[in-house]
């Protein structure tokens, strides 16, 4: 049963008097309480709550942790009415036992996150306590779409409750709550600008009275504005930026189209602009009006729920591609018959002067700098599907914009530099680097201004490093001069940093990438995008120094990509991380960062997804999940990507699988060909970052000729300039001569340099050495320390490995055995488990331990998922009290 609009003070009063029917069993019901962000839903549920004083509330909150753990949300309920975690399928728990103590409502708040096994049962509870002391409140958002919520809602007996934006009255309330007296008219209108959203006009209250910009009027005794236009116009304008920060890019690029297109519009309009289907913006549409952005007109266009939002959001579209959408839309109302007057607007502010924003740099790929800016805009004036495919590619839609591009290339002679500049950079970014490499060509041939022509000819040497097109140039690129100032961060100090890196000479590339970091702090476009540029010099510090200081490198970057050089950079950078998480033998961490990349990769279809995708599946072998390792590497391979700076980490972890799958013969294969791809390549800091690694496959499998070759190329690097991997050629050394003392001192160097992955490897070779001299009490030390670091990891392959190699020896690991770290109980979690669960014991939800540990959310949600596992738990119920119990 849906209703219309109901002042905020009498709700409350209605719904109290609701659920005292329904928990007296004079009327059967259920509440649906909806309402986007910011809407006021906690704060109607919690008075609802204050204002049954006679009758038991029992609460609780839903969050991202609790939608993959069956049965968290309700179990927590059940255990707050009942006082006892239910140890059992909660779905057949006793219902009766939730009202022993008498009448009981149940309320979740942000239903749309919990679990469906919750949910299904909360709906159950719902149906059949029409003659039960019980009532159940939901609150919840409409997106994300859940259908066991559609159908609480659906039930007879539910009512529904729609929250909608607060009057002017109901603005008031807000301010006597916030500043404790009424407020005069101005404060009113200006309020009015929130769009009547509960959150916004608590922000701006907050806003105005930190910087004193309210007062009381003497003569009326009602609080009034102080302060400049200009002031009272900055506050609102960082609230609603704020708020617009937080948008995903496609609903952000939603958002923008319609500021520019200045007035009401309906979603075809809107999906006309895009070059897409209506139905495929449904999607960003519902997020927009559900996040109190936008809303529906009567006449059922989408609008802003206040001008401000608007000019706001026309605000921080570039000026470059402002003009651009004014173009397309444009387009669009002229092939819709829209007004003549709005039409010719939109004409005059295409053509009106402006930049394109200025920039010399791959990273970013932005590409508009290296023309002329009135040119631009007479080559796109005359083509709108290059307009729009140039929309398509600065919103991260590459795929799309690749395709328009092409097209407009197959039947025009005419705007041929731009469509070539939009599919070179949305080829890039999709790791079509033949394509991206036809259209350099193509685009050098043309005649171009000498500065433009030296940008692409250093953008095709940069693709080619990053494509791993054929070898390693043997001439190193020539970089700037040591006196000359640098613009920015760009292609000059890019291009010699990643062929530095890449043929082992990891501290000169970072400290290329610092000079380039330090140009862009000063001024330029990477201002905004240092953070995310800091992937460079952190890819460099991991092979020079070592992971730790690597990972003290890294610095907070944006969880969604909203630029575009964040749509390239995001994965790179959290590739890296995972990489360094992964060294360090932090692996719950680094498969959550592997999945930080491939999320922001899909957002814009990215190619660049091999390094993660590597590490992840080396985790999943070296923890004995074989299947998800399989997997992982099928779905890459199926996707036809590139490998990311030529580097054979997917061949190498497919050698890995194959010798944890006991095929020694294919994982030598896998190594032989990884290693041909990295030596004959010139990438040679993977060859001694993986060297030692490959050498080890080769004995496995009896290949003399791969061990002989691993030992000569290492013998050639002695004098390498990556210091945080030049251990490997000492553990070649070793592993050649059998000598367990030379690899057990190799591996107290990794382990001193934080590399516990190279330190396990190396403890393994050494009991192995020890084990085959027939030194059994050095095997036994070796074996130990070896199996209990392999343990420690999770690395159970590892693990079983070592004590098989050691055991074809006649060494029996015999205590050793005994010693393994406990598999299940608090004594199994890693320590950074430990901390998830320390804080959920202390009552604080998934997004409140992200921000205090300074991870992600998914991150928090891998752990906790993690310590149930091995707890034997099924909701963070029972995590808190585990973890209550061992403080």
């Amino acid at each position: 049963m849906a209703e219309g609009r109901t002042h905020r003070g009498g709700l409350v009063r209605a719904l109290t008097a609701d659920v005292r029917r329904y928990v007296r069993c004079t009327e059967h019901g259920a509440i649906a309480l909806i309402g986007s962000v910011g809407l006021g839903k906690t704060t109607v549920l919690r008075e609802v709550a204050d204002s049954l004083d006679d009758i038991r509330v029992v609460a609780t909150t839903a969050d991202e942790v609790d939608s993959p753990v069956p049965f968290s949300v309700a179990g927590r309920l059940f255990a707050r009415c009942t006082g006892v975690t239910p140890d059992r399928e909660i779905g057949r728990y006793d219902i009766d036992s939730l009202y022993a103590d008498g009448p009981v409502v149940l309320v979740v708040d942000d239903a749309h996150l919990a679990d469906g096994e919750s949910l299904t049962l909360l709906h159950r509870i719902s149906a059949v306590s029409a003659r039960l002391p019980l009532a159940v409140m939901l609150a919840y958002r409409r997106v994300p779409e859940r259908a066991a919520l559609t159908m609480f809602a659906a039930q007879p007996h539910a009512r529904t409750v729609e929250l909608t934006p607060l009057d002017s009255d109901e603005v008031a309330a807000v301010v006597r709550r916030h500043l404790g007296g009424d407020p005069a008219p101005d404060l009113i209108r200006y309020l009015g600008q929130a769009g009547g959203n509960p959150l916004h006009v608590g922000q701006l209250l907050d806003l105005l009275a930190r910087r004193e910009h309210t007062a009381v009027d003497t003569g009326s005794g009602l609080i009034t504005l102080r302060g400049t236009d200009a002031e009272l116009s900055g506050q609102l304008g960082r609230s609603i930026r704020s708020h617009l920060s937080r948008l995903s890019p496609r609903v952000r690029d939603l958002v923008q189209v319609l500021a520019v297109a200045d007035g009401p519009m309906g979603v075809e309009e809107l999906a006309d602009i895009g070059g897409e289907a209506p139905a495929r913006c449904a999607g960003a549409v519902a997020a927009a009006v559900d996040a109190g952005v936008l809303r529906w007109s009567d006449d059922g266009d989408l609008d802003f729920v206040a001008p401000a939002y608007r000019q706001i959001a026309y605000d921080t579209v570039a000026p470059g591609m402002r003009r651009l959408l004014h173009h397309a839309v444009a387009e669009a109302l002229a092939r819709g018959g829209g007004p003549a007057a709005r039409l010719s607007a939109h004409r005059e502010r295409a053509d009106a002067p402006g930049t394109f924003v200025p920039s010399r740099q791959p990273s970013s790929v932005q590409v508009f700098g290296v023309f002329d800016s009135g040119e631009l805009a007479a080559t796109v004036r005359g083509n709108p599907p290059l307009a729009r495919a140039a929309v398509l590619a600065e919103s991260g839609r590459f795929r799309a914009a690749a395709e328009l591009a092409d097209g407009v290339l197959e039947t025009e002679r005419d705007e041929r530099t731009f469509a070539l500049v939009v599919s070179l950079t949305s080829r890039t970014v999709l790791g079509d680097v033949p394509r991206a490499r036809a259209s350099i060509d193509e685009l050098l041939r043309l005649p171009l201004p000498p500065e433009a022509h030296g940008w692409f000819e250093q953008y095709r040497e940069w693709l080619a490093l990053i494509g791993g097109v054929g070898p390693l140039p043997g001439d190193a690129p020539v970089p700037p001069a040591a006196d000359q100032e640098l613009a920015d961060f760009g292609l000059d100090t890019i291009v010699p940093g990643v062929h530095a890196v890449l043929s082992g000479d990891a501290t000169l590339g970072l400290e290329w990438f610092e000079r380039g970091e330090q140009a862009a702090s000063g001024h330029g476009v990477l201002d905004r995008e240092t953070s995310v540029a800091g992937a460079w010099a952190m890819w460099a510090a991991l092979y020079a120094h070592g992971p730790i200081v690597a990972l003290a490198r890294r610095t907070p970057v944006p969880r969604r990509a909203h630029t575009m050089a964040e749509m390239w950079l995001l994965p790179l950078h959290h590739s890296v991380t995972a990489s360094t998480l992964f060294t360090l033998g932090r692996w719950d961490e680094a498969v959550a960062a592997c999945d930080d990349a491939l999320v922001v990769a899909a957002q814009t279809d990215s190619g660049w997804t091999s390094w993660a995708v590597a590490t992840a599946a080396l985790v999943d072998v070296h923890r004995g999940d074989l299947e998800s390792a399989e997997r992982r590497l099928q779905m890459w391979e199926a996707e036809n990507s590139p490998r990311m700076f030529g580097l054979p980490d997917i061949d190498y972890v497919r050698a890995e699988l194959w010798s944890a799958l006991g095929e020694h013969e294919r994982a030598g294969e896998s190594a032989a060909q990884a290693w041909r791809l990295a030596v004959d390549g010139g990438r040679l800091v993977w060859a001694l970052r993986f060297g030692p690694h490959i050498a080890r496959i080769a004995v496995q499998t009896f290949d003399r000729g791969l061990c002989a070759q691993v030992y000569e190329v290492f013998q050639e690097m002695r004098s390498t300039r990556s210091p945080a991997i030049a251990p490997a050629v000492e553990f070649v050394e070793a592993l050649s001569k059998e000598d367990p003392v030379g690899l057990a001192e190799v591996a107290d160097t990794f382990a001193a340099g934080g590399d516990a992955v190279a330190e396990l490897a190396a403890l393994e070779e050494a009991a192995c050495a020890a084990a085959a001299s027939a030194k059994r009490e050095q095997a036994h030390v070796h074996a130990r320390r070896a199996h209990d670091l392999a343990v420690h990891l999770g690395a159970r392959t590892v693990a079983d490995r070592i004590a098989s190699r050691v055991r074809e020896c006649g060494v029996s690991l015999g205590a050793v055995g005994s010693r393994r770290t406990a598999q299940t109980g608090w004594e199994s979690l890693t320590a950074a488990e430990r901390r998830v669960a320390i804080l959920v014991g202390e009552g604080l939800t998934g997004p409140q331990i992200a921000a205090r540990l300074r991870v992600s959310p998914r991150t928090v949600q891998t752990h906790v998922s993690h310590a149930l596992a091995k707890l034997g738990l099924r909701s963070r119920v029972g995590l808190a009290r585990e973890a209550l119990a061992h403080r």
